[in-house]
């Protein structure tokens, strides 16, 4: 039996045993502190990769972006699935470890695809509508080459165009205020080809609308127009002058 009083052998032992009791305590939470040291630094690792690569990324699908558009090859279907399809492997290629690396991960990819359909649905407009644009502007150049053979053709071919203008707005989107703009672009180069068809068989008449102030062709072709015609007129006079003189001269050589 051990010497000494029972209380003294009951209290050593007591305190011994809290003793190792209190060192496991301690050793165990040196290991939780270890490991959440170790968790932290894997999260940092996460979100660290996940930004630069996503940064990366973003930059890559952006030059690829504006050079779909300018090539004229932009569709937002195909932009997104390769978008898509881009992320996916970013995703894989990190290797996440952490529940927060994952969370990052999805909420970025999440935001840079609507931001991407955004972009590439506008972008996808934008051509449509200088296409559009485009091919407004190649009928108009045919309208001007039917007003030179036939003047009297002008009303009815702007007519159409106003009507062929009002579409860019509704299918294409193009602005209201681009749309009035094009309008009036279109009336003054329909009345320019006009004065111009009419000009090269009677400049006589082509004056005589000119000298109108109530003739609404003046109204189309504004006084920048009207002055350009003018000229225009002048000279188609002159030019029928000289040639009827010439006529003139053969006609009495020929007699």
């Amino acid at each position: 039996n051990p010497a000494g009083p029972a209380d003294v052998q009951r209290a050593t032992a007591d305190t011994f045993g809290g003793q190792v009791g209190s060192a496991e305590q301690g050793m165990g939470q040196q290991v939780q502190n270890t490991a959440d040291v170790l968790y932290k630094r894997k999260v940092q690792s996460d979100l660290s990769d996940i930004d630069t690569k996503m940064s990366e990324s973003t930059a890559q699908l952006s030059n690829a972006l504006q050079d779909q558009k300018q090539k004229g090859t932009l569709t937002r279907e195909d932009f997104m699935k390769m978008a898509s399809e881009q992320l996916e492997k970013l995703g894989d290629g990190i290797g996440i470890e952490t529940k927060e690396g994952q969370l990052r991960y999805t909420q970025q990819k999440a935001q840079t695809l609507m931001h991407f359909s955004e972009q590439a649905n506008r972008g996808q407009a934008e051509l449509a509508g200088a296409k559009a644009v485009a091919d407004n502007r190649q009928a108009i150049n045919s309208d001007i080459s039917t007003l030179h053979s036939d003047p009297s053709q002008m009303q009815l071919l702007l007519d159409k165009r106003k009507t062929s203008i009002d579409d860019l707005v509704a299918v294409h989107g193009l602005a209201a205020e681009n749309a009035d703009k094009l309008k009036v672009e279109a009336g003054q180069t329909y009345a320019e080809a006009m004065i111009r068809g009419t000009s090269r068989y009677s400049p006589e008449l082509a004056q005589k609308i000119l000298n109108d102030p109530s003739n609404p062709i003046n109204d189309l072709l504004g006084e920048q127009g009207r002055n350009s015609m003018q000229i225009r007129v002048d000279r188609d006079a002159h030019n029928k002058v000289v040639q009827e003189e010439h006529q003139q001269i053969l006609q009495e050589k020929a007699a």
